[in-house]
């Protein structure tokens, strides 16, 4: 460091850079040391605050003279090549994008939002690169709304290792295709595709057929990248109390009003026993892998829901006899 300056109107800091005279680098192409300067350019990058105040770094970067390789910029080791920030300033980004939109985080470190989505899709595409699909064998599909209306993503998801591999717009069986695609292009292969996990999407069914041939298709209501925790809804129906019953919901929303036999206090117990039964079945069986082919997933399917019918007809039974009267004593 030669000198810094702080501006107290400004409440920004510069630190000045610079090397000594006559001194020697390595060329960044080809690595061969000792290589003269040829000459230097001013450059500026953006470094963490000093408290409250944008802190900034400039130097003099110099060009080296390479028997080899001919004129080549120096590399320095505080950023990356052709980069307004400093590594540890967008170390600090994208900790923060990973938690909040870029365009809440641009105006809290004062930069526009374009220049840091420049950063994470700079870190995305590297992480990208490194991606080793060779030992994916089960994927979940399922779309989700980027925003109002009919504008959506569809995510692919690794089963076993529970992460993300692939996103894309839309929702048709282009996306499946796309995915494939992707796979092939990560080192995975689309044949190897034993299981695949989706919705009843007309779309996903065609798309899987054509583009995951091997692949066992496991039909699911519920959403294949959600958790598959129970969440309890409260249904506006009321019963011969006055109070109102549960139900429990696996999928989306609620499922069909149940009177609840077993008293105020207990009905969420209850009702989450008898409305989860199905997805219960079900999921175990995916398990076990005892059910291979669509068409027996589809008979556990029917099984699982009259069972489920013959319990809630049970419980509405219980729930409409009359009761005894109370016994008075003189």
């Amino acid at each position: 460091m030669v000198r810094s300056d702080f501006d107290t109107e400004a409440g920004g800091l510069d630190v000045q850079i610079d090397f000594t005279p006559g001194s020697r680098f390595a060329c960044p192409n080809c690595g061969a040391a000792d290589c003269p300067a040829y000459d230097t350019a001013q450059k500026t990058w953006r470094h963490l605050n000093f408290f409250q105040h944008q802190a900034y770094l400039d130097a003099r970067v110099p060009r080296v003279r390479c028997e080899t390789c001919g004129i080549r910029q120096v590399n320095v080791p505080w950023a990356r090549p052709d980069g307004g920030f400093t590594l540890l300033f967008e170390a600090m980004v994208m900790t923060m994008v990973s938690a909040m939109p870029v365009k809440a985080v641009a105006p809290m470190v004062g930069e526009h939002d374009t220049r840091l989505w420049r950063v994470v899709h700079h870190y995305v595409d590297e992480g990208r690169a490194r991606t080793d699909a060779s030992e994916v064998s089960r994927v979940a599909i399922d779309e989700t709304a980027a925003r109002r209306g009919h504008d959506y993503i569809t995510l692919f998801v690794d089963i076993d290792r529970a992460w993300v591999l692939f996103a894309t717009e839309g929702k048709d069986a282009a996306t499946v295709a796309a995915f494939a695609d992707d796979l092939a292009a990560h080192r995975g292969d689309p044949e190897a595709i034993e299981e695949v996990c989706i919705d009843m999407s007309p779309a996903f069914i065609k798309g899987v057929g054509e583009n995951l041939p091997e692949a066992a298709v496991t039909f699911d209501k519920s959403t294949p990248s959600r958790s598959s925790t129970t969440r309890l809804t409260r249904c506006a129906a009321p019963s011969r109390s006055g109070k109102l019953c549960c139900a429990a919901s696996a999928t989306s929303g609620c499922a069909i009003p149940a009177i609840c036999p077993n008293g105020n206090a207990a009905r969420s117990k209850h009702c989450r026993r008898v409305i989860s039964k199905r997805h219960e079945l079900i999921r175990s069986a995916s398990r076990s892998r005892i059910f291979t082919s669509s068409r027996q997933r589809s008979l556990l399917g029917v099984f699982a829901g009259q069972q489920l019918q013959q319990r809630r007809a049970a419980a509405i039974a219980i729930a409409a006899r009359p009761s005894r009267p109370a016994v008075t004593t003189s």
